[in-house]
């Protein structure tokens, strides 16, 4: 796959996903509740860098990179980061994680959606050209994406332009010319008359000592808004690029039209300056804006100009720039927001999962017509046939028949995250560091029309669920594990509780820190990654759950390295998540006596793990987007493929066949394919026609041994781990019966390979060691 490479910016979710790098509630206290209507400041999470003689320096490079895995497609919506108007009647663009949502204001108390544009990544800002109808979107990973909208109920990505860093300063187009501003590289202008054939037409680098967030276009200037100052750079020669002013200061919010630059920051509200002659911009005027000033739009005499801070100061503000030299405040809404656009007459401000739709009619008195809803965090989607289920901002449904366009077919407003089910009920928790969460009972037997059936509220936290029967087991942090008996799902009960903190329990023994679960058959195992020192509770704690309502202890098992996110078991192994960046593989196959055998190191964080047949997948944080383990001799296991970045943060997985679903934070889920896994078949290992190899590890030969059942075309052959062939055993027809074939490993060097035999339409694959 081609790779695009340009600068990483890390960032970091400030919520529970990384419980061991953030303040995690002691025993016996309370964290807050994971929000779930408004996310405020940024939606929580922030630059990650390195700071060298006052210059910023990127960690890692960025690409979209892959091996033995495609994308297949996303629902990519979440948190609201842009929000722009048209500039035609009363259709505007709010997004919505990685969407950008079109809408048709006409009827500003009923918006309707014209059209959903689905990126591949985070927009932080767009532009749209009513010249061209053309859509720009400054999207995260993905750099910027070009979308036609000329039939805006049918958009579709005409190309995209990866850039040198994030373009979440801003971008802009005139014509075939594209601007983009990025946050620590600088001005890029692009030349896009042939979108086959993107060139590079101008660069002017920013000095890294400041991040550039917020930027302006008014005719041949950028105005580009960083922490320290605002710079002009005349744009009028794209091969010659000059900065032409400063304006000094801090900057937040900023806009630019006909000779005059509007610049907002907390400490000095609104100044307007002209800059007709951009060596010496003149202030005019300013103006104090109470709360925190961060975004800005004009419309004629108007400025209009949201504050993220909370009641009483939050708000939009509609400011009087008629005289510039003495602007004066006419209006205001009070509520919490952070983006705005205008046409005029409507007025849009957004933050988090929330949109107002405000009629400026009445300058003097804005009237709220209207509020849009949107998602907020995905964790997690829980897979059952062709459907989808997860939380964000409500209980969501998926159809996911078509993998290239998951469509949400089901909606609740019963807030939550994960979500686990058997059967007709499915039990959904929130994820949450604070005391009475629900965990909550719903009716999924018509997934187009969930409802809510009762819940049982917990009294302290909620992380995890698995289910057995009509038994839920929730991890609950110091709380230990609850387990809940929903055989009654309009008043589901306590019917067990175990490892739960009181007053006085003795850590390791009476109580742990339960930061995950997984159930598998008449066992339950908890993982704790002992978050506190001076607390012994280290442990995967292993129950024998064959009476739910009763489980009995068999073991805690201490002896492992990982700071544990997330367990996954499966046959005799335990595979464990490590928040340091890895997979710990630990043989379970005697609860009493468990043993670690092998670790696999990643790339990032290793969020959460699923295993299914051979294979273990791992979200991978930033980094490392999603990583295929082949486990089929789990002492070896191994990187088998990945694909990376996602579209924002990998935090949780899950996989039906070849098929596995990233939760991706702030911006929805990402759908990925698993291209070993070609047939039911391949994720068999028990499989009567698997096919075997012997003895592994090899030295100077082995033995492929196979069945076919009818008369069949074979084609039996080594790849190396890059899925290179290195050599082909037979290539013909075979007769039914059982199959011998001898390896020559001394022909090949020591390492790790694939052996796949491919009969007739069908793949199987098998590891072969060869230690020499």
């Amino acid at each position: 796959m081609k790779k695009f490479t340009w600068i990483l910016l890390l960032v970091l979710v400030s919520g529970f996903s990384h419980a061991q790098s953030q303040n995690v509630p002691e025993a016996g206290k309370f964290g807050g509740a994971e929000k779930q209507v408004v996310y405020k400041n940024q939606a929580g999470y922030s630059l990650q860098h390195m700071i060298n003689n006052g210059h910023y320096q990127m960690r890692a490079l960025i690409d979209y990179d892959s091996l033995n895995m495609s994308f297949l497609g996303n629902w990519p919506s979440g948190i609201n980061y842009s929000l722009i108007y048209s500039g035609i009647d009363n259709i505007f663009m709010l997004g919505s994680g990685g969407t950008m949502i079109v809408l048709d204001l006409s009827d500003p108390e009923q918006p309707e959606t014209i059209s959903e544009v689905r990126s591949r990544s985070l927009v932080d800002c767009a532009f749209f050209d009513t010249e061209t109808n053309r859509l720009y979107l400054g999207a995260y990973f993905s750099g910027v994406e070009i979308w036609d909208l000329n039939d805006m109920q049918h958009p579709f990505r005409l190309a995209r332009i990866p850039t040198e860093s994030y373009p979440r300063g801003g971008v802009f187009a005139e014509g075939n010319i594209v601007y983009v501003m990025t946050v620590a590289a600088g001005i890029y202008i692009y030349d896009i008359e042939n979108l086959e054939d993107i060139n590079l037409i101008g660069h002017y680098p920013i000095p890294s000592s400041s991040l550039v967030w917020n930027s302006a276009k008014d005719g041949d200037l950028m105005f580009c808004a960083a922490g320290n100052a605002c710079r002009i750079v005349d744009v009028s020669d794209p091969s010659n690029l000059v900065m032409a002013g400063v304006i000094a200061g801090a900057s937040a919010g900023v806009y630019a039209e006909n000779g005059k630059f509007y610049q907002l920051s907390s400490t000095s509200g609104l100044k307007i300056w002209d800059v007709s002659n951009p060596a010496t911009p003149q202030l005019l005027g300013q103006i104090a804006i109470s709360g925190n000033p961060a975004k800005i739009s004009v419309n004629g005499d108007y400025a209009y100009i949201t504050s993220a801070a909370n009641e009483p100061n939050g708000g939009l503000k509609i400011i009087d720039v008629s005289d510039p030299t003495n602007p004066q405040e006419k209006s205001s809404f009070v509520c919490y927001t952070e983006h705005v656009a205008t046409n005029g007459s409507l007025t849009l401000i957004s933050a988090g999962s929330e949109c107002k739709v405000i009629d400026v009619t009445d300058i003097n008195s804005p009237q709220l017509k209207s509020t849009i809803s949107l998602p907020g965090w995905v964790h997690n989607v829980f897979l059952k046939g062709n459907y989808g289920y997860t939380g964000s901002n409500g209980f969501r449904v998926f159809d996911l028949s078509d993998k290239s366009n998951p469509v949400q077919v089901g909606f609740n407003e019963t807030l939550g995250a994960f979500v686990a089910t058997n059967s007709d009920y499915a039990v959904y928790i929130p994820y949450s560091a604070g005391g009475n969460n629900k965990v909550n009972i719903m009716d999924i037997s018509d997934p187009t029309s969930p409802k809510k059936m009762g819940h049982y509220v917990s009294p302290a936290m909620t992380y995890k669920v698995d289910l057995k029967d009509n038994y839920a087991f929730i991890a609950c942090w110091w709380d230990g594990v609850r387990v809940i008996n929903f055989s009654n799902p309009e008043s589901p009960v306590l019917a067990a509780h175990v490892l739960g903190w009181y007053n006085g329990a003795i850590p390791g023994d009476e109580y742990c820190f339960a930061q995950s679960i997984d159930v598998v058959g008449d066992y339950l195992y908890v993982i704790d990654y002992m978050p506190f020192e001076d607390q012994d509770t280290k442990g995967i704690y292993i129950f024998n759950i064959s009476d739910p309502a009763n489980p009995v202890f068999i073991n805690r098992f201490k002896e492992f390295n990982s700071k544990c996110n997330d367990i996954s078991v499966q046959d005799d192994y335990a595979y464990l998540a490590d928040n340091v960046g890895g997979v710990e593989v630990i043989n379970i196959a005697d609860p009493n006596n468990p043993f670690v055998v092998g670790y696999v190191y990643l790339p990032d964080v290793a969020e959460a793990i699923t295993t299914e047949g051979k294979y273990a997948y791992v979200s991978n944080y930033i980094l490392g987007g999603v990583q295929m383990l082949d486990i089929s001799f789990p002492p070896n296991s191994n990187i088998a493929g990945y694909y990376k970045r996602s579209g924002v943060f990998a935090l949780g997985v899950s996989v039906q066949g070849s098929h596995v679903y990233i939760g991706d934070g702030i911006a929805g889920f990402q759908i990925y394919d698993n291209l070993f896994i070609t047939s039911v078949e391949d994720l068999n290992k028990n499989n009567s026609e698997q096919l075997d190899i012997y003895p592994n590890p090899a030295l100077q030969s082995a033995k492929a041994n196979f069945i076919t059942t009818t008369n069949s075309y074979c084609n039996l052959s080594i790849y190396d781990l890059t899925g290179r062939k290195v050599q082909e055993i037979f290539n013909g027809w075979l007769d039914a019966g059982e199959q011998t074939f001898e390896i020559k490993s001394n022909q090949l060097k020591a390492g790790i390979y694939f052996v796949k035999l491919e009969i007739n339409d069908q793949v199987r694959t098998s590891k072969l060691v060869i230690s020499h």
